[in-house]
């Protein structure tokens, strides 16, 4: 909304709702935000937001941050004396809190790539849009066309077939996550005045949690007294996860067992089911390999279960889970910034700034608190020379001086992305550091430079390192030649470290080539770390930060003007090892690029991307084969007639490991029902089913998926088809019979295929038939290397659709699914096919008649006896009355046929009433009777889960199944639902159910 008010006042307004749970794909470079509400109103200069709004780093060097907020920020602007006076306040409450993490690629691996929080938070929501993606120091673009995608609701990046990832690649992930402990406000002020040619500005910001309302932390009385003696150790502030409680069928319960092994008495906790001992509620944190007792039980029981694992003889331990929780404290983090900046003569500038910060991890105490208090300092000038009078070369000299206290705490990371790497900081520790910069370079226009860069950075006590960067540019008769050249030589404690990093890249496009570009790059690093020893005596040989790589990059482009397009590209890549202390060679890499599009015909478009990468090992290493491509085909022909969508993929990644667990929910509004399937007490994940349409169950369950930190390495392979033949787009007007006869036919395909696989274990087996987008020939044999799959295939040929008096419709449906779940994989497949008729008499009535025929499959690896592969055939004519939008009422007679592999079968017989009434637009009653004859061959309770998916969960025998439905307009945005359901079975109680259900509607 957008508008003007009296006075000149401009109001902006985005009125969605923010609690509706949603946030953008990720999967585009444009995000569009759902949960976003804000006023804005502004006159003149001045300007007031209310709602959500983004912060964004400040004119400061040291002070940077990107922010979402809720709150108030205000921006104002006036004149004062000769200069012109900018002030924003702002006060929020922080939406997210910000985490940097750091990891290399694996070799082959596209993702997904899990992001965890600061404090070690597994399971995370990203904020929408707050992430920063840099692969060698490149920063991404996220969508599917570029570079990236990512799931913010579970925290997991993808990489793209634009983004080759390897082993050799160095990712950085800044990011924004939305897990708070406390309640956490944030201010920020920001004042700049500027007069002529200087500039003067200072900024405040503050952020701190309020300890006083935690969020997601119960923090009793006990735990505040426990925060406050750790002090700034907040690592080990790790509290008891022990609760004595009632016992309780529906949570994890343990009882205390005593074990005596080689003579030393262990106590510990084992689960139970037991009323009498399992008294216990355990709450568990992974706090690393070896460091507990427990280790997570792969059970199958429904909810997380964790196993003791007896210390081995030394007394080491042999587990990463212990009952502590870790208790987050309250923190609070503030930066000040003021500087100023000074034109200079012949474009020259002076700047300089100082911060203090102050950062308090743990406000609920006073230990430690010393140290919160950090200063800096940053000393620039720049200046610009002109050589000549055309100023066509010019001199440009630049100094700088950095200075940062081991105190000073910044906000986000304010430094170049690998600044850690160019300077090869192996210390975590922190010092007073000092950098100093000073460059110049020659310029002359539209020919190239000349730059040399001079460069120290000193940690007090610790480390004194140089860098020298020389780097020219030429561009000359076509050709665009760059050279550059980055050394480094430092001292540091423990050792010292030689990084040479050569750059070689040219590039010749003319017209002479018709402006197609031919080019070359070459690249190297080569990184001499060697044990150090202060007055002692330097060592030649080579410690394992050591490296050394080489790259060379042949590659051929076509013109960006041509509507097809071509690019191939050729890179080899040497990597060396340590060994004996020396650089041996380890492995070669080759790597084959083919990229490109034909799009001048619309009507035939084409375009591909495909990265082959072969990695040969020189030891017993088995070599690496990659394939990543993805290829999109677009065809229509003969005015419509025909329209194909193809898109095919290729790739590898990974496999999350799913956890299921299943929550109880009042009033039977659960999806699930438990049936205890080997009579032991105990609910597992395998004994939960779906309701069926004729069940009304005492209890149900809704299912919450866990996602694991597991993950198993596969290959992929998508396949998507759209496929649209719509003869009457093509012979629109004809008096022909035979073509009037053909338009009434219309035919829809749409196939989606996702499949991960394995195929280290195949040797001599036909592994390639995996990447087809059908299976065909003899693959039994191969299924086992299938970890998961998700395949829907729907084709429907129809005559005269949706067309009087006679419309027809044959159709096939295939879905399939597979996935890997903590205790094994699970399996699921629904084939059917069929046709639909309907013939319509007259406004009101109508006769529908369906058949099909399908099988229904499903297996468990944790649960064999469970499955069934079902044959089934059913029809069902259909008689319907419709009065206009009031009154509806529809007649049915289904019969079905039911046939297991094991030849267990049975026969479906159901007689149906169905009406509904509507009046007056507000309010709506509707309602079903059926009468229901279930026959079943075989030895009932020896599959209850086949039982259930022929008997659909009634008994044999006559079954009565009743419903009716009442629904009101209350407003215009509340709704109300009275819902009755009653049953009645051969042998069997009355069953009768009653629900009342009020609904907002956005």
């Amino acid at each position: 909304m957008q508008g003007k008010l009296k006075n000149d006042v401009l109001i902006r307004a985005s009125i969605t709702d923010n609690n509706i749970p949603f946030q953008a794909q990720g999967n585009t470079q444009q995000l569009q935000e759902f949960d976003k509400i804000f006023i804005e109103l502004s006159k003149d200069q001045h300007s007031v937001t209310l709602g959500d709004y983004n912060l964004n780093r400040p004119n400061s060097y040291f002070m940077n941050f990107q922010k979402k907020l809720q709150g108030i920020n205000i921006k104002t602007a006036s004149d004062v004396g000769n200069g012109q006076l900018k002030a924003q306040g702002s006060v929020a409450i922080a939406r997210g809190e910000y985490n940097r993490m750091q990891f290399d690629g694996e070799e082959g691996n596209q993702g997904p790539y899990k992001l965890i929080g600061r404090n070690g938070e597994n399971f995370i929501i990203v904020i929408s849009g707050s992430e920063r993606i840099y692969i060698d120091g490149q920063l991404l673009t996220r969508g599917f066309n570029n570079d990236y995608i990512i799931d913010y609701n579970l925290g997991e990046i993808t990489f793209t077939a634009n983004r080759l990832i390897t082993k050799d690649i160095r990712i950085v992930v800044e990011f924004e996550y939305s897990i708070q402990n406390y309640l956490r406000s944030l201010a920020f002020a920001n004042t700049t005045y500027t007069q002529d040619k200087l500039t003067l500005y200072a900024n405040i910001y503050s952020e701190q949690d309020a300890k006083n309302q935690p969020l997601i932390q119960d923090l009793s009385t006990n735990k505040i007294s426990f925060l406050r003696n750790v002090g700034d150790d907040i690592n080990n502030a790790l509290f008891t996860g022990i609760d004595t409680v009632e016992f309780d069928e529906n949570r994890i319960l343990y009882a205390s067992k005593d074990t005596i092994i080689n003579g030393i008495t262990y106590n510990y906790f084992e689960y139970s089911q037991n009323e009498e001992t399992a008294k216990y509620a355990l709450s568990f944190s992974n706090i690393g390999n070896g460091n507990g007792n427990y280790i997570f039980s792969q059970s199958g029981i429904n909810g997380r279960v964790y196993q003791w694992v007896a210390p081995d003889s030394l007394g080491n331990l042999q587990g990463n889970y212990e009952p502590v929780i870790q208790l987050i404290t309250p923190q609070q983090r503030q930066l000040f910034t003021t500087g100023l900046a000074y034109e200079l003569k012949n474009k020259g500038v002076f700047s300089a700034e100082i911060g203090v910060s102050n950062k308090d991890v743990n406000t609920f105490s006073e230990i430690n608190d010393e140290d919160d208090v950090g200063f800096s300092a940053n000393l620039n000038w720049k200046q610009l020379f002109k050589l000549d009078t055309l100023a066509k070369w010019q001199l440009e000299n630049e100094a700088r001086y950095e200075f940062v206290q081991n105190r000073f705490e910044f906000i986000e990371n304010y430094r170049p992305i690998e600044f850690v790497r160019d300077w090869n900081i192996s210390n975590t520790q922190r010092y007073d550091e000092h950098l100093f910069s000073a460059s110049t370079k020659v310029n002359r226009s539209r020919f190239g430079y000349l730059k040399y860069q001079l460069n120290s950075f000193i940690q007090q006590n610790n480390y004194t390192g140089f860098r020298h960067i020389a780097e020219n540019r030429i561009n000359a008769n076509g050709f665009t030649v760059l050279a550059r050249a980055d050394y480094l030589h430092a001292t540091a404690e423990l050792e010292k470290t030689t990084f040479f990093r050569p750059i070689l890249n040219i590039k010749y496009q003319s017209e002479k080539t018709k402006n197609w570009a031919f080019g070359f790059n070459s690249f190297q690093e080569k990184r001499k770390v060697n044990p150090y020893r202060v007055n002692a005596f330097d060592t030649d040989s080579l410690n394992r930060n050591s490296l050394y790589f080489n790259v060379i990059d042949f590659f051929v482009e076509s013109p960006q003007s041509l509507p097809n397009k071509f690019k191939a590209s050729f890179l080899q890549r040497w990597d060396y090892k340590t060994q004996a202390g020396n650089f041996t060679l380890d492995n070669n890499a080759n790597v084959l690029n083919l990229t490109g599009e034909i799009t001048k015909n619309t009507n035939n478009q084409l375009r591909w991307n495909i990265n082959y990468r072969n990695l040969q090992f020189f030891d017993e290493r088995k070599d690496e084969n990659t394939i990543l491509g993805e290829i999109n085909y677009l065809f229509e022909a003969w005015k419509g007639l025909i329209r194909s969508n193809t898109n095919y993929k290729l790739g590898s990644g990974q496999k999350q490991v799913i956890e299921y667990e299943f929550t109880p929910v009042n009033n039977n509004l659960g999806t699930h029902v438990w049936q205890d399937l080997n009579e032991n007490g105990i609910k597992e994940i395998d004994e939960f089913r779906l309701i069926f349409e004729n069940e009304f169950p005492d209890t149900t369950y809704i299912q919450i998926t866990l996602p694991s930190s597991i993950y198993q390495k596969t290959n992929i392979a998508e396949f998507t088809q759209t496929l649209n033949i719509i003869p009457k787009r093509l012979w629109f007007n004809t008096n022909k019979k035979a073509v009037k006869f053909l338009n009434q036919f219309e035919l829809q395909l749409q196939a989606e295929l996702t499949r991960h696989f394995t195929t280290d274990s195949l040797q001599q087996q036909n592994a390639s038939i995996l990447y087809s987008p059908i299976l065909l020939g003899e693959t039994e044999n191969l299924q086992d290397f299938i970890v998961s799959t998700r395949n829907s295939n729907r084709t429907s040929l129809y005559y005269n659709r949706g067309g009087r008096p006679f419309n027809a419709e044959l159709f096939y449906n295939g879905n399939q699914f597979k996935d890997i779940l903590i205790n094994g994989s699970i399996e699921r497949r629904l084939q059917e096919q069929g046709t639909r008729l309907r013939y319509i008499f007259n406004q009101a009535f109508s006769v529908n008649l369906d058949a099909k025929l399908g099988n229904n499959f499903y297996a468990s690896a944790a649960n064999t006896a469970a499955a069934y592969n079902i044959a089934f055939s059913e029809i069902e004519p259909k008689l319907k009355w419709q009065n206009g939008t009031k009154l509806g009422i529809e007649l049915s007679y289904l019969y079905r046929n039911s046939l297991d592999e094991s030849q267990v079968s049975g026969t479906q017989q159901e007689a149906s009433a169905r009406f509904r009434y509507n009046l007056a637009q507000k309010h709506s009653f509707d309602g079903r009777f059926s009468f229901i004859q279930m026959q079943y061959e075989g030895n009932l309770g020896t599959n209850f889960n086949l039982e259930n998916q022929i008997l659909q969960a009634l008994q044999v025998g006559s079954n009565y199944v009743w419903n009716l439905n009442f629904t009101t307009r209350l407003s215009k945005y509340i709704e109300l639902r009275l819902n009755y359901n009653g049953r009645k079975s051969q042998d069997q109680r009355l069953q009768n159910t009653g629900r009342v259900q009020v609904s907002a509607l956005f």
